[in-house]
């Protein structure tokens, strides 16, 4: 697990800012950007993609197969007693429209999922948090529309999970580092340092992994974390202000996929993390991840639009390389 010297955030910013030169756009354009209302305007599951609807009985039987990437326990009239943030009238209720919730989710229909986790409360938090994620990071594509939509979303779920009266559960950190990690994707360098990006995320996935060590997502999260900041710092300055490195990020993943092997989006963000790294000295790995990812049959919505994602890296590599590591 990465670790990083203690230095402020503000000392951080300073020294980082000042080594790479980094220029960034006035300070009231970014807050105008960050403080639009949501203005998602949500499409459907196009029709000419699988389909991926579960029925009830459907869902329960593959619950574990679905959710071993994040790890959130099967939403029964239990569930939602202890994920709540205080008495529920009706439990079973508020149960049964999370599976419609995690159905809708997994059919890709991520505006129906969002809405009926919202419409539940605490206990929808998560399933809320995932949808609009999920559309955020792979059905947006314009940059500043996606920028927004995260913003948006880090406000919502992280003030929703941090003001509850009772402890998040471990999965709930992790999906907030994940948030977090996505929303740095989408700032400047200079603008991922200044808003401590970086300390939420190890901040999340410690106390999570912590409490669980199982969770692939969370281990392949901490890969891609070690990668974004090399690739932004270069290694030295990764390594001495974050305690990040290339072979850190290896580990990771590695350990993710000894986690879950069936995992495509983890062999798909390994794959982007050796090509962002290495480039052509560990193509032959990453094209073999992208090629194990596309030969998984994928069980819902969000594979099919990660495998969509792993023929969109290859086809750029081949373009870009003319077919090498085919």
């Amino acid at each position: 697990m990465p670790t990083r010297r203690t230095l402020s955030p503000g000392y951080r910013f300073g020294i980082v800012l000042a080594a790479l030169l980094v220029l960034t756009p006035p300070p009231q354009a970014v807050m105008a950007a960050q403080s639009a209302e949501d203005a998602i305007q949500w499409k459907d599951w196009p029709k000419d993609y699988p389909s991926f609807d579960y029925s009830e009985k459907e869902l329960e039987q593959s619950w574990d197969a679905l959710h071993r990437r994040d790890q959130v326990p099967f939403p029964d009239a239990d569930f939602v007693r202890r994920v709540s943030d205080g008495p529920v009238a009706d439990p079973a209720a508020v149960a049964a429209a999370l599976r419609k919730g995690w159905r809708r989710f997994h059919g890709g229909h991520f505006e129906d999922a969002y809405r009926i986790g919202r419409a539940q409360g605490a206990a929808g938090l998560f399933l809320a948090g995932r949808a609009k994620l999920d559309y955020a990071v792979n059905i947006i594509d314009e940059i500043d529309a996606r920028r927004r939509a995260l913003h948006d979303l880090v406000e919502e779920i992280a003030s929703g999970t941090e003001n509850m009266h009772r402890k998040p559960f471990y999965w709930e950190l992790t999906g907030l580092a994940i948030i977090y990690g996505q929303y740095g994707r989408t700032l400047s360098t200079a603008q991922a340092v200044n808003a401590d990006i970086s300390d939420k995320i190890q901040h999340y996935l410690k106390k999570s992994l912590a409490e669980s060590d199982f969770q692939p997502a969370a281990h392949a999260l901490y890969g891609a974390y070690n990668a974004d900041i090399v690739d932004r710092l270069g290694g030295m300055m990764a390594r001495m202000f974050y305690g990040a490195s290339r072979k850190r990020a290896v580990a990771q993943f590695e350990k993710a996929i000894k986690q879950a092997p069936e995992l495509i989006q983890v062999r798909v963000e390994y794959a982007h993390s050796l090509l962002q790294l290495w480039g052509k000295d560990r193509a032959d790995k990453a094209i073999a991840l992208l090629n194990k990812a596309l030969s998984i049959k994928p069980k819902d919505a969000e594979d099919y639009l990660e495998q969509l994602r792993a023929r969109k890296l290859l086809k750029q590599w081949r373009s870009e390389h003319g077919g090498e590591s085919e």
